[in-house]
């Protein structure tokens, strides 16, 4: 019976987890992930519009940055059996860079933010939880 219960606890856990991902992305998301700290990326794109969205809870980010499309580099390239989307959002001097990518050996997806060159953070994404809208 213990077992039972600790089964559902867990297939619960994993429809909701499903729930929250899916009502977190719409058509216009090009970029999402939790990260392995349990904190939230969101990029929505636009016509004329970038929207990045960082936090434990989207509906309160700790941080939202809304840049005209012109100010972001947003690109996909071939990468060893592979390729890599990269969107990099500058903000007061501070650059938010999200990649994302696939190789022959495997998936990884992080963000790096950093400020004259240096850099400040790496938070890497849990890989289950990425989806790219490029």
């Amino acid at each position: 019976m213990k077992q039972i219960k600790i089964l559902l606890t867990i297939l619960a856990c994993a429809f909701y987890c499903n729930v929250v991902q899916a009502a977190t992305i719409d058509s216009n998301t090009v970029f999402y992930c939790k990260t392995t700290k349990g904190k939230q990326i969101k990029v929505n794109k636009d016509k004329s519009t970038v929207t990045y969205s960082f936090g434990k809870n989207l509906s309160k980010p700790e941080i939202i940055l809304k840049k005209k499309l012109s100010e972001v580099e947003i690109g996909r390239s071939p990468y060893k059996d592979g390729s890599v989307l990269q969107i990099t959002i500058p903000n007061n001097g501070f650059l938010y860079t999200i990649t994302s990518g696939h190789t022959g050996v495997g998936k990884f997806s992080y963000l790096t933010v950093s400020k004259n060159g240096k850099e400040l953070a790496e938070l890497e994404c849990q890989e289950k939880t990425v989806h790219t809208g490029l």
